[in-house]
């Protein structure tokens, strides 16, 4: 079983190119690039998001967690990473904390 993390998310409103709306619910699965290693890697992963609380219209605190259980053990606290829906960036975040 895959870690799970708490982030602070930003999201892009539509006229920035991001989301319409924000996802809400468990089932939303974007695909996640970490800003560490977003120019080495070609690799593509997505996680499962799920908001928890609104700070505003578009920025959340969720938990977030690899989707897949062969995904690398590369997330923790500090990371910064951006969320895609395909190739359109509809969000960044910060890696808070890990979550027991």
């Amino acid at each position: 079983m895959k870690k799970t993390f708490e982030a602070k998310i930003k999201w892009f409103s539509e006229a920035e190119g991001g989301r319409r709306k924000l996802p809400t619910g468990n089932k939303y699965a974007p695909i996640i690039k970490l800003s560490e290693i977003m120019e080495e890697s070609r690799d593509s992963w997505s996680i499962v998001v799920v908001n928890k609380e609104f700070f505003s219209a578009q920025e959340t605190l969720s938990e977030i967690r690899y989707l897949s259980d062969e995904a690398p053990d590369n997330l923790k606290s500090d990371l910064e990473f951006c969320l895609f829906e395909g190739r359109k960036k509809v969000a960044q975040g910060l890696i808070l904390r890990e979550i027991d």
